[in-house]
């Protein structure tokens, strides 16, 4: 059965991804202003919403060099593993971008990859 199984993996440049996150905790943090929730790591012990450049010095720099964090944001350690797992032609790799930007090639690859 796994060998039927296919995956698409959509990578994202680092940066606008965590750009995108950030913005997700910003909204959820401006309903409901609470620092003790998942997403309150956006917002300073007084409650003051930190720039995403703050943020970046603050949380994310200290989140990269922790170990533990690995699992969160490292494709190639992903990858690594999923390509000891399965087969090459059970994997399609596609960025971001490639399907922002020209959505015709990218249903095309998908089309082509699922058969």
């Amino acid at each position: 059965m796994i060998s039927n199984l296919k995956l698409i993996i959509i990578l994202r440049e680092p940066i606008s991804r965590e750009l995108s996150f950030y913005n997700l905790k910003k909204s959820l943090y401006s309903a409901t202003p609470d620092i003790d929730e998942w997403f309150g790591d956006i917002a300073f012990d007084n409650g003051t919403l930190m720039t995403f450049d703050q943020y970046s010095d603050l949380i994310v720099k200290d989140q990269v060099a922790n170990p533990s964090w690995k699992h969160i944001g490292k494709y190639i350690d992903h990858l690594r593993r999923w390509i000891t797992m399965f087969s090459r032609d059970q994997l399609l790799i596609l960025s971001h971008e490639e399907l922002l930007n020209d959505v015709g090639k990218s249903q095309e690859r998908i089309q082509e990859f699922l058969g």
